[in-house]
């Protein structure tokens, strides 16, 4: 359906609009006729962050708060770009090995937001009220609540639930019921690091 185009091209158009060397780089898109949408990305080689925080060796706290940093270097280019990511996870940073490093790269623009200026400030284009976009463990109180106009700060406790599980080996809320996790995301604190390692 042309929708689906839309969506795809929407996505390959935000994914673009970012040059960095911690975001995923778009060469190209388009369609090839009207319902054949293309995206040419470059070839990565490695893991996503959550394999490799799923295999040991375990890394180190050093080792992970330097793949973070680097992440939301990439992230800040994001913010810069106009964009709220919306779906950060361990499974969207993409770990790239190269002959010198390892680095990470964010992934996966598909529920991404471009920014528009409302008063003095950028805020999310809106979302439809109390439609819940994201991974439900990784989620903001806002984006649990279902709010229609969120900012790069959503993004940035996404990253705070990724290192806080980076650091801990679990995360801030464990829940039976995604109706629990999202209670418990509105509503409560999580555990100190120091409580829970």
């Amino acid at each position: 359906p042309q929708a689906m185009v839309d969506q795809f091209l929407r996505e390959a158009r935000i994914a673009a609009s970012v040059q960095h060397r911690n975001v995923i780089q778009t060469v190209d898109f388009g369609t090839v006729d009207q319902y054949q949408p293309f995206m040419v990305m470059e070839l990565l080689s490695g893991e996503s962050l959550g394999d490799r925080m799923g295999r040991e060796p375990k890394l180190s706290a050093e080792q992970f708060i330097h793949l973070i940093s680097l992440t939301l270097r990439g992230l800040s280019a994001v913010h810069d770009a106009g964009i709220v990511h919306r779906d950060l996870k361990p499974q969207n940073i993409f770990l790239q090995r190269d002959a010198e490093a390892v680095y990470p790269k964010i992934l996966d623009f598909g529920i991404s937001r471009s920014l528009e200026q409302r008063g003095d400030r950028p805020s999310a284009l809106a979302t439809q009220e109390g439609l819940i976009v994201g991974t439900p463990d990784y989620m903001s109180p806002e984006q649990a609540r279902g709010e229609a106009n969120i900012d790069r700060r959503s993004d940035i406790y996404s990253m705070g639930v990724i290192l806080y599980e980076g650091l801990s080996g679990r995360l801030p809320f464990e829940c039976n019921t995604v109706g629990d996790l999202i209670v418990s995301i509105i509503s409560k604190e999580p555990p100190t690091l120091r409580e829970v390692d």
